[in-house]
Order: structure tokens, then sequence, then C-alpha cells
């Protein structure tokens, strides 16, 4: 069965990036570290054996710099609409097993990408559940349906959980789910120091967010 990791990620633009943490750090730091955490993300991709596609907004963005790899365009529309679109367009290019994982948790074990993809020989969906309420990744081994996320919000404290209602009502039409374990964005300034912690426990971990904050004096 073919299998696809596909990163959806917000280009590391000035002024734009990780903007929460750049009212501490500054936006020259914010900028740094999310491009670190979109390379560290691309890195830990390529140790799962699937294909990797990045998905980047917005659409003028040239991503060539960080990825000699494929890379498409987000499109208009909100996040539910931009993810469903990118998980059509992979099924027409013929993927059967689609994980799509966001660039906001660098550090993510090689491990949680690994049951997802074995999940879904078991149950055509699996979500990554993240401490904010929110998700870090969500996979199907079907074609996502529409109303996945009805009534969801996006960037919420509620975001799982609505999004979990719909799960659930969906199993009932035989679209099982799994989840996975929860892990932990980087967005907020608590995360951040989250990160660092783990970045001591872990040398071998995002080593493009640990040159970063080793540079700023953050670790």
């Amino acid at each position: 069965m073919s299998s696809v990791l596909a990163v959806f990620a917000r280009a590391p633009e000035l002024g734009r990036a990780k903007t929460r943490l750049a009212r501490t750090h500054g936006e020259k730091f914010a900028l740094e570290l999310a491009r670190a955490m979109l390379l560290d993300t691309l890195e830990l991709c390529a140790q799962i054996e699937v294909t990797t596609r990045l998905f980047i907004t917005p659409d003028g963005f040239d991503a060539s710099s960080l990825w000699s790899g494929k890379v498409h365009l987000q499109g208009e529309g909100d996040l539910w609409t931009r993810l469903l679109r990118a998980d059509s367009r992979l099924r027409d290019e013929g993927f059967k097993r689609v994980v799509i994982l966001g660039s906001d948790a660098p550090d993510l074990p090689p491990s949680l990408l690994e049951a997802a993809f074995a999940s879904l020989e078991e149950r055509p969906l699996v979500v990554g559940p993240s401490l904010d309420g929110g998700f870090y990744l969500l996979g199907s081994a079907r074609r996502l349906p529409d109303e996945l996320f009805e009534g969801v919000p996006v960037s919420s404290r509620e975001t799982l959980a609505r999004l979990t209602e719909n799960l659930h009502q969906l199993s009932r039409r035989d679209f099982e789910f799994r989840m996975l374990g929860a892990w932990r964005d980087v967005d907020e300034e608590e995360d951040l120091q989250l990160l660092v912690e783990r970045l001591r426990e872990n040398e071998d971990a995002a080593p493009h967010c640990r040159a970063v904050l080793k540079n700023h004096g953050l670790l």
C-alpha cells in the first residue's frame, strides 16, 4: 500500500513566523526558530520509509532553499479546506495511506509516525493529539470526508474535542479511528521552555532547533 507524509507548514517569513514567541524574543529569533522547526520536521520525515511532500502557505513563498523534494501550494481557504484539498490531491496521485503532519513539533519521536502508519493498516483514521487542545497529526487510509471538520474551530483549545465528537459520529459509519500518544506543539513561551528541557534530555533530537536555541543563549 503506497504511503505519503504530507508536511503542512506556514512559510518562515519575517514578521509572520511564530508571532507569539516574537513578542518576547523578537522577530529575528522567531523567524530562525520557525525555519529550524520546519527543517527538523522534514528531516524527521526522512527517517520514515515513505514519500514526503511539503505543502506550504502562502502561495508565493519559494521553498526551494528549505526542501529539495516536491512542494505543493496549500491554496486558498481556511485550514480545513486546505487539508481536504491536499488529501484529495494525494489520493488522486494514487497514495492510499496519507498522514498529514504539522511543523510545530520538531522533536516528535519517529516512533509516533511509524505508529500512525501501522494504525492505518487496521483502522481508517488516526489522530495525534497535542496538549494545547489541537492535533499534530491526522492520517487516513481513505479519502477524508468533508464532515470530519464540520463545526471544528481552527487553532482553539476546543479543536480536538470537537474533532473527536465528529470522529465518534464517523465511527458509527465504519470509519473507526485511533488516538496516538499526545505531544506538545511549540507556540507559546511555556512550550518553548519545555522544548528546551526535552532537548537537554535528548541530544539527538531537533538539531536545527538546538542550534538556534544555543545561538540565542536559551540552551
